[in-house]
């Protein structure tokens, strides 16, 4: 099993690449994708929201926590 795990801050551009780029690449052993965004403001929670694919898990964290997270 392989998970992936990105680590996010109000870098909504990016992210949307990084997804799209993750889940183009990834085999058929990752089961889980998780993305932790830490306390975003601009417009990472609402695009998180609209991702659908099974292997994605969103943590949102109300502050940022830094890259501890």
């Amino acid at each position: 099993m392989i998970a992936v795990v990105v680590l996010t801050h109000n870098r909504c551009e990016l992210l949307r690449r990084c997804v799209e780029d993750v889940l183009l690449r990834t085999s058929e052993k990752t089961r889980e994708i998780v993305i932790w965004d830490n306390g975003s403001q601009d417009g990472t929670r609402e695009y998180l929201d609209l991702v659908t694919d099974a292997r994605i898990r969103v943590v949102h964290s109300p502050d940022n926590v830094g890259m501890t997270a």
